[in-house]
């Protein structure tokens, strides 16, 4: 584990928990290295969906940023790229779910609010949507895309 070998260090931690199920060291870093090897996939994925989005490969990014998301669940970073791309992708369900799933890892997460904010206007909720936009703006003054949202919101209303 110490190599950086978290994939063979969790297999042999699990070797070891099968000789002896009650060993609580050998299950507690076959946990520790389990966690720490879906978090380096996690950002390996997260980091191959932004290059692929940046090439315009569109469909990998999106395949990416939800296998990321999936992979890291406590990440509200991974959830949050996937429920934008998602959204973009005209899935409103899919995406609601990953924007949820970022809020929950991550209540202090400007782009998590951000992320469901954009969903719940998708989906015609302007009310919720305003109070997710609102949150994210205040954990983040400068998120543009939050405020930008927030206007077309506001200017519905007055249309």
């Amino acid at each position: 584990m110490a190599d950086g070998k978290l994939t063979q260090a969790a297999n042999d931690f699990l070797t070891a928990l099968g000789l002896d199920p009650r060993h609580p060291e050998a299950r507690a870093l076959a946990e520790q290295a389990k966690k720490r090897s879906a978090g380096d996939r996690a950002r390996e994925l997260y980091d191959r969906a932004l290059a692929a989005e940046a090439m315009g490969g569109r469909a990998a990014a999106l395949a990416a940023f939800r296998e990321a998301a999936e992979t890291d669940q406590a990440n509200p970073r991974y959830a949050a790229a996937a429920s934008r791309m998602v959204l973009e992708a005209g899935e409103l369900e899919d995406a609601r779910a990953l924007a949820e799933q970022a809020v929950r890892a991550g209540p202090r997460d400007a782009r998590a609010f951000e992320a469901l904010g954009a969903v719940l206007q998708a989906q015609g909720l302007p009310r919720e949507a305003r109070r997710a936009l609102e949150r994210a703006l205040d954990l983040d003054p400068a998120l543009e895309t939050a405020r930008g949202l927030l206007k077309k919101l506001r200017w519905s209303f007055l249309g």
